[in-house]
């Protein structure tokens, strides 16, 4: 009786194995596939003139007004530039450049006296 328990299990074992291979052989291939499928993509967005999806760059603009800084409620300009940048996928390392170039008034003449 212990023999064929022992068999059993050691049956019901292989067959999880087997299963486990094979998730992970169709993981592999989905995994192929959505490689793919980036790389693609990337061709895509370089074949409209738009840079690399794994370069920190832009990768479409909508047509969104940016916000401008006259210098008057600092506050609530941030928080619009904030909504600004995420649709547009600014890198942070650039929004705060684009953010100066939005700047009038008197803010456009502080920034000019006090930014190089």
């Amino acid at each position: 009786m212990e023999n064929q328990l022992r068999a059993l299990l050691e049956q019901q074992l292989e067959l999880q194995n087997q299963k486990i291979a094979e998730m992970s052989n169709v993981q592999q291939q989905m995994l192929g596939k959505l490689m793919d499928l980036m790389k693609e993509r990337s061709m895509e967005v370089n074949d409209e003139g738009s840079s690399n999806l794994g370069r920190n760059s832009f990768r479409f603009l909508p047509k969104l007004e940016f916000p401008s800084f006259d210098g008057i409620n600092p506050s609530n300009w941030v928080k619009k530039c904030s909504r600004y940048f995420a649709p547009c996928k600014i890198p942070k390392t650039q929004r705060v450049d684009v953010a100066a170039m939005n700047f009038v008034g008197r803010a456009e003449t502080w920034c000019k006296l006090h930014c190089c």
